[in-house]
């Protein structure tokens, strides 16, 4: 059976030799690091759910679904969209970024209040100095699947056709093939590249088994669930979460010191200003994950750990083993796949598209 399940989690433990202390900014900064001559740019494989696939995805995936003396007779996929545009909150945000780049060319080029050792080297500041918002990030088309996330859900189909040609390398056949997705864009877009990764291009258009009903909670089930919505606003305003208590800790405000005095700032940068850098530089290697993206060159390997390890208790609660509701919200399409799997009829292959979170419900339910 072939399932596609595709979020866990990274669990960073980071120690640091000094406490944070009130009078951190000196001369001196953190550690030296250029993000442009740095070959590997490990943290770019420390983006939390916006993680290019791509960079992740290994060359071994076929041996991995190989069972010996087994025969491959259905296939069943929950997947999320591929790489997308920004949400409209982050889109309304992107003008503050852009000030934050002036800020930094000010600090560095007109007060001349970079450290003396842990500043940003000659070509990262480049990158920031070349950056600006993409034009195709507009508020109609918030969220909407981008070239790339198109190219990565092809490209999955693809790698799975080769794996399983006896049940994917054949024409479409509504009687074998069953998609569906939430109604969203980019879970539509999503569906359609993966056709085409699987029939070729424009196959789709002749394919009428696309969402699921508007209201329906099979495919979004957390949308229609208040006790769980509770849990998640409790999780992003209460000061005793796990997460709101990591994001006051020592160990966080010294990070945000550090990423602040590498920029030139007096004054240590907010989370929510940190978060912005930390999320354009994981949407960018989204989208172009061959290029280096300006706001990755802000953060350190470390720093983007911390940064992640926040994002990790944050999807603990919300999709993961920290909120009992999740083990419980995916049990409809769970029945789902169990049911497919034990019938010997039509359809063999069937293929959900779905958010990340629902995934991650997913794999919670599994127990994986």
């Amino acid at each position: 059976m072939g399932k596609k399940l595709l979020f866990m989690f990274f669990v960073s433990v980071i120690f640091y030799q000094n406490a944070f202390a009130k009078k951190h900014f000196g001369n001196e900064c953190c550690e030296e690091y250029c993000y442009s001559a740095d070959e590997d740019q490990e943290q770019i494989k420390y983006l939390s759910c916006n993680t290019a696939y791509q960079l992740v995805k290994g060359n071994d995936y076929a041996d991995q679904y190989m069972v010996p003396n087994c025969k491959p007779v259905r296939f069943w996929l929950l997947s999320r969209h591929g790489a997308r545009l920004l949400e409209r909150e982050e889109i309304e945000a992107l003008p503050e970024l852009v000030s934050l780049r002036d800020q930094i060319i000010e600090n560095y080029e007109v007060k001349k209040s970079a450290p003396a050792k842990g500043a940003l080297c000659d070509q990262d500041l480049q990158l920031i100095k070349n950056w600006e918002v993409d034009k195709n990030i507009t508020k109609d088309k918030d969220e909407y699947l981008t070239v790339q996330g198109w190219n990565d859900a092809k490209g999955l189909a693809e790698d799975y056709k080769k794996v399983y040609p006896e049940l994917l390398g054949r024409e479409y056949d509504p009687n074998k093939f069953l998609f569906y997705h939430t109604g969203k864009q980019q879970m539509e877009a999503s569906m359609k590249a993966f056709m085409e990764g699987l029939f070729g291009p424009g196959v789709y258009n002749g394919i009428s088994q696309f969402a699921r009903p508007k209201n329906d909670s099979f495919l979004i089930p957390m949308k229609y669930c208040r006790p769980w919505a509770a849990v998640v606003d409790n999780l992003k305003t209460s000061d005793e979460s796990a997460m709101n208590k990591f994001i006051t800790s020592p160990l966080f405000a010294q990070m945000l010191a550090d990423v602040s005095r590498r920029l030139g700032f007096d004054n240590p940068l907010t989370f929510k200003q940190v978060q912005l850098i930390y999320n354009l530089c994981a949407y960018e290697k989204a989208w172009f994950f061959d290029k280096p993206s300006p706001w990755c060159s802000v953060l350190t390997l470390e720093q983007v750990k911390i940064m992640e390890y926040e994002y990790d208790l944050f999807y603990q609660y919300r999709s993961g083993y920290g909120n009992d509701y999740n083990h419980h919200l995916p049990c409809e399409v769970m029945k789902d796949m169990l049911s497919r799997m034990a019938k010997d009829e039509e359809p063999r292959v069937t293929a959900y598209f779905s958010h990340s979170i629902f995934v991650q419900m997913f794999a919670t339910a599994l127990g994986i």
